[in-house]
Order: C-alpha cells, then structure tokens, then sequence
C-alpha cells in the first residue's frame, strides 16, 4: 500500500509552488522576453489571471448545475441511481465490473453530506482493476439536498472536468488505494497532505479509511454498506439506511436529511 503524506509535505508544497512561479518569472526577465519583469508582481498576476479564467466556467457550471440537478426522496434517489446504470449495457465497464461492486452503496458511518454512489458509473480498466470515478458526473452520488451538500454538489460538479478519485485494487479486490487525480495524470495526496483506502469487511460492507498528514482521520474514516444489489433487490442495509434518516441518526455530528440530489443528464 501507499505511504500516507507527512505533515512536512504542507510547506513544501507551498514552497515548490513558489519556486516555480518565480523560476518562471526569472527565467522570462533574464531571457530577455520580459526584461523589466517584476518577479513578485508576476506572480500576483498569474494568481489573477486563473482567477478571472475560471469565472466564465464557474458561471456555466453552477447553472447547468441547478438545471439538471433531481431533488429526491432518498429512497427514490438510490433507487434511480440503479435504474440509470442498469439500463446503461452498453457500456463495456458496466459489464466487466466484479459483481460484488455492482448495486448501490450506503455512506453510512459518513459525516459528509452524500448518502450512495454506484460504482458502476465508473471508468473501469480490468487489466489494472482500476476505477476511475467523477463525483461531479451525472448518477453517480446522491447528495444530500442541504445548504452544505448544495455545497459539496456544486464544487464536484465544477471540479468534474479535471478532477478523478481513482480506486486501485490489489489483487484478489480486497484492498485499494483511493488517490485523488487532477488532469487524469497528478496525484495531488502529496499536496493535500491525505491518503484514502478501502478494505471489504464482509460480502455487502467496505471501510474507508483516510490519513491526514500520516494519522488517521476520524471523520474521513466510515463504512461503505451495499444496500441495493446487482439486480435491484433491496437489501437489509437498505432499511437501516431509510430508518436512520427517518430516525434524524446522528452521523459523528451531521444529521442527514431526507431530501436529496442526483445530477442528472445536462438537457
């Protein structure tokens, strides 16, 4: 398995950003390209530059964001989440996916406003036993349907573009790695200073285990129960999952609530 980041890795990484913004200004200046280049401002203006980049996208993204977003009772939401995918047979990923990963999963011991996911929304690559998932993909997470998972929804969904949370299995799908990939190539876990992994307890029940700054993490930390399986039969996890929100269960400190979010097909 991977080797968690240290907490030296935060002002490294910071130091390394810097380094290279003003090794670019410099290498600009005395090249000649820009010979009364101020080094500090450069880098004032690159920060401004991305900014003002990302405002058109972030504009677009939280509109088609709201256009296409399903607000659902949560049984219907993971409900639908297995329609969406059981209908999509064309995919060959959905087809060479192990059977045990097929279904709806529960976030049930987790603090973060999301309920489900469907794994079988992933890209998956049998060879290397990798998926490759899109939180900010159309059925795919169900979002609780609350200012902080409004929240969560609409940065995934900005994100989704050059963001990818990977799921490295080792052999025999017991374990894996979960790293979070920019651009499809760079693991930013050195940067973020975290490392995600995933164990099977049971046939239908996963634990998720994540690190910060090599010590583990209680509320990234939950277990992952299979409530729906691959043929849409709804299993005893499912019951518990309608009761504890019914119930207003208490998750380390977040109570989730019954309406939710699925991203849909943008029209």
């Amino acid at each position: 398995m991977q080797i968690c980041p240290r907490w030296y890795a935060i002002p490294l990484n910071f130091l390394s950003l810097l380094v290279v913004l003003y090794a670019l200004a410099a290498a600009l200046k005395f090249s000649g390209a820009v010979p009364d280049l101020k080094e500090r401002s450069f880098v004032l203006a690159v920060v401004r530059l991305a900014f003002l980049l990302a405002l058109p996208f972030l504009f677009f993204s939280v509109v088609s964001s709201v256009r296409c977003v399903q607000r659902l009772p949560a049984d219907e939401a993971a409900m639908l989440l297995f329609r969406y995918w059981k209908d999509s047979t064309d995919d060959p990923g959905t087809k060479e996916l192990p059977e045990k990963f097929q279904g709806v999963f529960w976030f049930s011991t987790d603090p973060s406003p999301e309920l489900c996911i469907n794994f079988q929304a992933a890209a998956f690559d049998a060879a290397t036993r990798t998926m490759k998932l899109y939180p900010g993909s159309s059925y795919t997470w169900v979002w609780c349907d609350s200012c902080v998972g409004w929240a969560f929804y609409l940065f995934f969904a900005f994100v989704n573009p050059i963001y990818s949370l990977q799921v490295r299995w080792e052999e025999g799908y017991q374990k894996a790695y979960l790293p979070s990939i920019l651009f499809g190539c760079f693991n930013i876990d050195w940067l973020t200073c975290s490392a995600m992994y995933i164990e099977q307890m049971d046939e239908s029940e996963f634990a998720r285990t994540t690190y910060v700054l090599g010590r583990p993490f209680k509320h990234g930390s939950y277990s992952l129960k299979k409530v729906v399986d691959k043929d849409g039969r709804p299993l005893p996890a499912f019951d518990d999952m309608i009761l504890s929100l019914k119930e207003k269960r208490v998750v380390q400190g977040y109570v989730k609530p019954w309406g939710q979010l699925v991203r849909g097909n943008l029209c």
